[in-house]
């Protein structure tokens, strides 16, 4: 394994003539905050989704306090997220004056266990006038928030059915999962609030940039407001009115996505279905050439899910964490950059020390954790380098024994 071969990146965006013609389009007009791009793009995640609203943002984390603050979630109140997953998640909670209530995940999918969310609602909480008020810090359970791992959606019709039962909030990161669908309806329809992310890395990328989608019509005044200072109109309504004059309603946030970003967008959304495909392809060469390679466990799919594969997750058979460090490490000696996710959030300093819990309370993204190697994956993966990684996991498996 010294021989140095050409790199392979974790992940690579597919960028091509579409996307410099629509930022120079952009340039030219010379709007480059949010303006007629931004809109434009948002009307094609619309039609894409036949959802109602879609109003983008500088982030998904910052798309994820939009929909917080919407929703009316502050001081008090306690919102519950998976355990596994990335800190944005958790810390949109901590933005708004509220607590997040950490809940265990699915062995096979990593998506937030609907199971393991009753145990902690019939654990940690007692119903008083109307309300789910917790126990020990007499906070108000208010929302939850489950992730669509790697691009898989969550088993939202599970989900869903206990919120209604609760009086709780939704709000979906499907931060992986633009473009999935599960049961024929496509991640982003309904009522809830569903957030994208289009950082540089995902499966749709304006560099950096997020959205919140959503049927409920009524929210998308609210919902352009907290994205932008809590103003009563933005530069683009007062420029074609030809009015310079607004009012501020409330102190919102700074988080509107500018249109050199969003012009990304609209490329890019002009290849979605190339870009998914491709990546399901790649997936389907991971399948072919590690089955009957026992070390390694392939990611399941439900039969009634269809994912986008943001990640290519793979789990081993044997070892822990430790071996699988050396593994990672024996890839990365050929140029070839796997990546881990994620690390649970009761591993990092704020997180444990803010609940107190220990990671053994979350066995099952523990395990997870110590075992779980993100394969590369990206639309230009070629067949060779898909190869080249197997190859290479392969011996790494047999080495670090």
């Amino acid at each position: 394994m010294s021989e140095i071969k050409d790199e392979i990146p974790f992940s690579e965006p597919w960028i091509g003539r579409a996307e410099t013609r629509e930022v120079l389009r952009v340039l030219r007009r010379r709007w480059l905050t949010s303006g007629p791009a931004c809109a434009e793009f948002e009307a094609a995640v619309r039609e894409r989704l036949s959802c109602a609203v879609a109003v983008a943002t500088s982030s998904a984390t910052s798309a994820l306090e939009v929909s917080l603050a919407v929703l009316g979630i502050g001081p008090g109140d306690e919102v519950i997220v998976p355990a596994y997953t990335f800190t944005a998640t958790a810390s949109s909670v901590i933005h708004r004056g509220a607590r997040p209530v950490l809940c265990d995940v699915e062995a096979e999918t990593f998506n937030l266990d609907p199971a393991a969310v009753e145990r902690r609602i019939a654990a940690g909480y007692t119903r008083k006038q109307g309300r789910l008020v917790s126990r020990r810090r007499g906070g108000t359970l208010k929302a939850l928030i489950p992730v669509h791992f790697g691009g898989q959606p969550a088993d939202m019709e599970r989900l869903n059915t206990l919120a209604r039962r609760h009086g709780l909030a939704v709000v979906e990161d499907a931060a992986h999962a633009l473009g999935a669908e599960t049961r024929g309806r496509k991640v982003g329809q309904g009522e809830n609030l569903t957030v994208f992310s289009f950082y540089s890395n995902k499966n749709l990328t304006t560099g950096e940039g997020g959205m919140v989608v959503t049927d409920r019509r009524e929210l998308e005044p609210l919902l352009r407001r907290w994205a932008l200072h809590g103003l009563s109109k933005d530069n683009l309504a007062r420029t074609r009115t030809g009015s310079p004059l607004y009012d501020v309603l409330f102190p919102g946030l700074k988080a509107n996505l500018p249109d050199v970003l969003a012009a990304l967008g609209i490329a890019q959304m002009g290849r979605l279905e190339r870009i998914l495909a491709r990546r399901r392809r790649v997936a389907g060469w991971y399948d072919r050439m590690l089955e009957g390679m026992p070390e390694v466990v392939r990611p399941v799919v439900r039969a009634d899910c269809r994912p986008t594969w943001h990640l290519y997750p793979v789990l081993l058979a044997e070892g822990g964490e430790e071996r699988r460090d050396r593994i990672v490490a024996r890839l990365k000696q050929a140029n070839i950059h796997p990546s881990v996710h994620f690390i649970p959030l009761p591993r990092f300093t704020f997180w444990r020390e803010l609940f107190g819990d220990p990671p053994a309370d979350y066995p099952v993204s523990e395990s997870l954790y110590a075992r779980e190697i993100s394969l590369p994956i990206f639309p230009t993966l070629t067949l060779a380098q898909a190869r080249r990684v197997v190859e290479t996991l392969e011996e790494a498996l047999v080495r670090c024994r």
